[in-house]
């Protein structure tokens, strides 16, 4: 449901965040530019607010609210 084909493993994902939150070095090798980190992180939708994601199937999943009550934007 998220326009995916991307799959990878928990580490695969760590070594992703710590990439990003390393402003593009991984491994002591510079792979995306400090300002291409900038640029992915970056507000895209002006005052548009993340809220609580109600579930489309009560019977099959719960509402998810990532980090309650910490104001969220999108990326």
């Amino acid at each position: 449901m998220g326009g995916g084909g991307l799959y990878g493993t928990a580490g695969d994902y760590l070594r992703f965040v710590r990439l990003i939150l390393n402003r593009g070095k991984a491994d002591g090798n510079q792979v995306l530019k400090p300002e291409t980190v900038e640029l992915m992180t970056r507000n895209k939708h002006g005052d548009a607010r993340v809220i609580l994601l109600k579930t489309a199937a009560p019977a099959l999943s719960n509402d998810a609210e990532f980090f309650p009550g910490m104001p969220k934007t999108w990326a």
